[in-house]
């Protein structure tokens, strides 16, 4: 390493001291994040699925949910909720993670080093002071089972076909209120001079929602006048009014609550509404706990209803939402474990039904219900950008009809992340043509990637210290052509993260070499990392060197290299010196 060049550059343009003192007390990491730094994606094991596969059964697609930004934040996040779904209901969802799942004990190498776990980690949890891992979790929900909106209970089969849920410990605030009750001359069983009629009530400390009674009137006359007394309150403990059309009105002052409550809610399969998609459905009635008065409502909806469910069961659940919060303990909230990505907030098997007809298939999603909330009042909820997937059934090919792309593009060899178009930020339209003989313009931006990491292509190289070639894409597993029939390539540049030189080693030089940069660019002078006259390697290297805002093609969104990437390479060098392992995100704006 040369130190005394450094510190030269350093001197001469007045910053020695500052960086110096800076790397020296462990420099502090970059401001939080700005405006739409955070990305939420999808990464699917594939994006492509045979027609001929799905006419023989389902396709099972294990896909990572992964938040990818700055792990700069302060405070740290509080909670988080994602929700997505399917276009089509030729798709569902299933086996969502657990981080509560316990798995056999072992040890697992990070970024950080390594831990011992017997829990699956996610992006949040954290590494205790002897090496476990911790959860750092107060709640994480997925909704793997199906429950009832109303009171949260898991909705079990009867091994019939049937369904039935049960609420233990159900306890409203005592209530008395009067309940009109109004039956026709319709509504009454009419034998002669008797009559009779069945009215729901609720029986106080019994059941909920409700009990069924009879009224039998012995002397049913059909033509008494409006208002006058059938029966008195001594028959039935209130009294029995003809309406004046041959029906009857009565009142009763109920009292509820008060204790707490069982109750069992029982729907034989004949009951149930079966839908053609697989669906079914039940409308029950139920006392709402808040108003405590009359029935409410509920149609109770089974995304994936099977009859030959054994008994007591749950119903399986969409598997398409995840609630989690933060532990409690202390004021912060959770920091990334890693690199922000390195591993995923949770996992989740897209599958598609088998018989699925041949066309591309979109997963995204609900931008008004996915958040992540943090603990700093100044950034409040993270930033969010949002990558969905696309799985197409059946492609053969693809013809590019429309193209918003880059034609270049750099990462960091650190990054084992499949690319894909919508990562770059592009868009591309196709034509794609399906083993059924269909062809289809469709978005295919979600389903366009090279099938290789950043990490895979770098460490392709024969101990070169930089990728960069033309690399193929593909629209899912099939072919991608430009509208002149040539292979569609973009050019992908690789290399480690702080490596200005391109020596393959992040020192001291590499903050030198940004510090000249910096100051013959500043002076209006020609400035260069490696090579002035190879286009590609100054661009490599310029992204390499930018360690806040990772810019692409030279800064053309309005970063430059300044001052700050090279205290950030500088800060980066002293910790992992000093045997304290540092993500590049911690230093991400």
């Amino acid at each position: 390493m040369n130190i005394k060049k450094t510190t030269s550059i350093l001197t001469s343009l007045g910053l020695f001291t500052s960086l110096a003192f800076s790397t020296a007390a462990n420099v502090s990491a970059a401001p939080a994040p700005e405006s739409g730094k955070y990305t939420l994606y999808m990464m699917p094991e594939t994006n492509s699925v045979s027609a001929e596969e799905l006419q023989e059964h389902d396709v099972t697609i294990h896909t990572k949910v992964c938040l990818k930004g700055s792990t700069n934040i302060p405070a740290g996040v509080s909670s988080g909720a994602v929700i997505y779904n399917a276009d089509s209901d030729n798709i569902y969802f299933d086996n969502i993670s657990n981080i509560n799942t316990r798995i056999e004990k072992q040890t697992m190498d990070y970024s950080g080093g390594s831990f011992t776990t017997r829990y699956n980690p996610f992006c949040f949890g954290a590494i205790a002071s002897d090496g476990m891992y911790d959860r750092n979790s107060q709640m994480y929900t997925p909704n793997t089972a199906l429950w009832d909106t109303v009171y949260g209970a898991n909705i079990l089969s009867d091994g019939n076909g049937g369904i039935y849920f049960e609420v233990d410990d159900l306890v409203i605030n005592e209530v008395t209120y009067t309940r009109l009750y109004s039956y026709s001359k319709d509504d009454l069983q009419i034998n002669n001079r008797m009559a009779s009629f069945t009215y729901d009530y609720i029986e106080r400390g019994t059941s909920i929602p409700y009990s069924i009674g009879t009224i039998v009137i012995p002397n049913y006359n059909p033509e008494a006048a409006k208002n006058t007394v059938i029966l008195d309150e001594s028959v039935y403990g209130f009294p029995i009014l003809s309406n004046g059309n041959g029906g009857v009105n009565f009142e009763i002052n109920c009292t509820i609550g008060g204790k707490p409550y069982k109750s069992l809610y029982e729907f034989s399969k004949s009951n149930l509404q079966i839908n053609e998609d697989g669906s079914a459905e039940i409308k029950y009635n139920y006392i709402e706990p808040d108003t405590n008065v009359e029935f409410e409502s509920e149609t109770l909806n089974i995304p994936y209803y099977d009859p030959e469910l054994p008994a007591g069961e749950k119903l399986k659940g969409k598997n398409n939402s995840v609630v989690w919060n933060a532990s409690t303990e202390g004021q912060n909230g959770a920091k990334f474990l890693g690199y922000s990505d390195e591993f995923a907030f949770f996992e989740v098997d897209i599958v598609l039904k088998k018989g699925t007809p041949c066309g591309a298939y979109n997963i995204n999603f609900s931008t008004d219900s996915t958040e992540f909330r943090t603990r700093d009042s100044s950034l409040g909820y993270l930033p969010l950008n949002y990558i969905g997937a696309t799985i197409l059934v059946g492609a053969d090919s693809a013809k590019i009809t429309n193209i918003d792309a880059p034609a270049d593009y750099c990462f960091s060899a650190e990054d084992k992340t499949i690319i894909n178009m919508a990562q770059m930020g592009g868009k591309i339209s196709s034509e794609v043509t399906f083993s059924d003989g269909t062809v289809k313009t469709v978005d295919i931006t979600n389903a366009v990637t090279c099938n290789k990491s950043p990490y895979d292509l770098y460490n392709s190289q024969d101990g070169d210290n930089k990728f960069i070639d033309n690399v193929k894409f593909y629209c899912g597993n099939a072919p991608l052509y430009n509208t002149d029939n040539s292979e569609f390539a973009i050019n992908i540049m690789v290399g480690k993260k702080g490596d200005a030189n391109l020596d393959g080693d992040v020192t001291v030089d590499d903050a030198s070499t940004i510090l000249s940069y910096y100051a013959k660019n500043a002076a209006g002078l020609d400035a260069s990392f490696v090579d002035i006259n190879n286009r590609n390697i100054e661009t490599l290297a310029y992204y390499l060197s930018d360690i806040d805002t990772n810019t692409q093609h030279f800064g053309n969104n309005g970063a430059e290299i300044t001052v700050d990437d090279a205290s950030c390479v500088l800060s980066y060098y002293a910790k992992n010196a000093a045997g304290i392992p540092v993500p590049w995100d911690d230093f991400l704006k």
